[in-house]
């Protein structure tokens, strides 16, 4: 897809990684990195597909703070 080989190396670092994360989600999250316009042209980072997996650092505040807000209620 993105015209380089993966060294073993680099699939054990990918696994690694990602295995905490169900594989369903870690396929979506490539897929929906490889359909990103911004994005998609390049070869994604663990850290990218853990952010599409999980959100990024400001949506996470986000929920947690919802979280907060909601036990308060």
């Amino acid at each position: 897809l993105y015209g380089k080989a993966l060294s073993n190396t680099v699939i054990k670092f990918y696994w690694q990684a990602l295995e905490a994360y169900p594989w369903n989600d870690v396929v979506e999250a490539m897929k929906l990195h490889t359909e990103d316009p911004d994005t998609g042209q390049f070869m994604p980072k663990p850290a990218d597909i853990i952010r599409i997996i999980k959100g990024n650092s400001q949506s996470q505040s986000l929920q947690a703070w919802s979280k907060v807000e909601r036990a308060i209620r």
